[in-house]
């Protein structure tokens, strides 16, 4: 099935070797700047910044089942939003176990779509929180984050080097 959301002249995906992923992972460091806790603004470095997330397989397709995919389906795609971290109650709500070095860190949320469109709830009320979260752990309608960040601390088997 097409996508409903195509920009008029997007041709589709690309696939990329290993220098061009690279090239691209430089210029997203050596432009990228944000405020760290004390308050200053700086550029992120490899030793303290997030520069790629790992997700396994195993999670995505549990993402993907979980919200309706089945083997054949062909109107189904992912959306990665790109956030960060923070402490809001939302998000110590859905990662209670969250490591505690990941606040401010770059991340992906992945979002299974249909049709084009995203596969979420609306915001539920408190009381649905409380039930829904004693209840069940099935991704249907959420993203997906908490993967691992890379680095920090680390990311093995990574090929891409981030200056």
């Amino acid at each position: 099935m097409s996508n409903p959301n195509k920009q008029e002249g997007y041709k589709g995906p690309s696939f990329l070797q290993l220098d061009t992923i690279q090239a691209m992972v430089n210029e997203f460091v050596g432009k990228t700047h944000k405020q760290r806790k004390n308050g200053k603004v700086e550029k992120i470095s490899h030793d303290n910044d997030a520069h790629a997330v790992w997700f396994s397989k195993e999670a995505i397709d549990q993402l993907f089942a979980d919200n309706g995919y089945k083997p054949g389906d062909t109107d189904f795609g992912l959306r990665i939003y790109l956030g960060m971290h923070g402490n809001s109650k939302a998000e110590k709500r859905d990662m209670p176990n969250r490591l505690p070095h990941y606040e401010g860190q770059h991340t992906a949320i992945l979002v299974v779509t249909k049709n084009g469109e995203d596969q979420l709830n609306d915001v539920p009320t408190d009381a649905e929180v409380a039930t829904f979260a004693a209840t069940t752990t099935s991704a249907s309608g959420r993203g997906l984050d908490e993967g691992q960040l890379c680095p920090p601390p680390v990311c093995g088997g990574t090929k891409v080097v981030v200056p």
